[in-house]
């Protein structure tokens, strides 16, 4: 699996749906790509599963080149997917752990002000 994996954290003001966004708005930067991966399998067909969940008509593509908006609660379900080892990484060493769980407490810290996280993979 070669993809890379990024994160947005979204302005309320930029989010169209639960698949798309706005680049900006005025003169404003309106989206931060805090996070990326790469080739972590198990977390993109988490990922994936949330997107047919969230786009009924999904069933039939792949997540490639499309987005997912992860809401606050949608962030803690992963955190504690995360947690209880239903998502592990496949590159399960501590320091991948450790930058996991950082990604997860700025995702958190995003979501709290209000932004949408959005998931892209390339």
């Amino acid at each position: 699996m070669g993809i890379t994996q990024c994160f947005y954290a979204v302005e309320p003001e930029d989010v169209i749906s639960d698949t798309d966004f706005r680049d900006n708005h005025g003169d404003k930067y309106a989206f931060c790509d805090f996070a990326s991966f790469s080739k972590e399998g198990a977390l993109h067909d988490w990922m994936e599963r949330l997107w047919k969940k969230k786009v009924p008509d999904a069933s039939h593509r792949n997540l490639y080149n499309e987005y997912i908006a992860l809401r606050k609660e949608d962030v803690d379900a992963l955190a504690k997917d995360f947690r209880e080892q239903r998502l592990v990484l496949e590159s399960h060493d501590e320091w991948s752990n450790k930058l996991f769980q950082d990604f997860l407490e700025e995702a958190r810290e995003y979501a709290q002000e209000g932004c949408i996280i959005y998931y892209e993979a390339r």
